[in-house]
């Protein structure tokens, strides 16, 4: 997944809504109105009807949104907690020691990747091992100190493999 240019901006609008499940129309105007922001790395349009291109950093991390705005979760709210797996890092997980996971990428096998969401905390990226089970009560309280309210958790590795074979790119 490495030789991946995760910053080069390939993707139009159009790709993008179809790889990640927006409408196009809806992903257009979010974009225009400021809810989702373009990444330093993608290319808009230098005039309205032009076109735009996205990175595919910015594909996956709209793919997270769009999984979150699903279930009720702002499009702002969502968009920002999907900045979390796209924009940032991690070199320690908080259910035990794992490599270094570069932003915009999953945590290498066997771990699957999932962004556990809470309103007004936003969200964290976590690895779990696969075939384990975790204990989501714990998970929960490191996270998010017992706080009361409804969580969700995104699998990434889902999102991440259906934007690839949507967009045709080798992982």
């Amino acid at each position: 997944m490495s030789s991946l240019n995760f910053d080069e901006p390939r993707f139009p609008l159009s790709a993008t809504a179809r790889a990640t499940g927006w409408n196009l129309l809806t992903l257009r105007d979010y974009m225009a109105r400021g809810k989702f922001e373009w990444h330093e790395t993608d290319s808009q349009a230098a005039a309205p009807g032009g076109r735009s291109l996205l990175s595919l950093r910015s594909v996956v991390r709209l793919g997270i949104t769009f999984e979150l705005w699903s279930i009720g979760v702002s499009p702002k709210d969502a968009y920002w907690a999907a900045l979390n797996f796209g924009d940032v890092g991690h070199s320690k997980n908080r259910i035990g020691a794992l490599p270094d996971r570069v932003p915009g990428h999953l945590f290498p096998d066997p771990y699957i990747t999932y962004l556990v969401f809470k309103r007004a905390f936003l969200a964290d990226v976590i690895a779990v091992k696969s075939g384990e089970q975790i204990d989501l009560e714990s998970v929960m309280y490191d996270l998010f100190n017992d706080a009361p309210g409804a969580v969700a958790i995104v699998n990434v590795n889902r999102v991440w493999h259906r934007i690839m074979t949507a967009l045709d790119v080798e992982a």
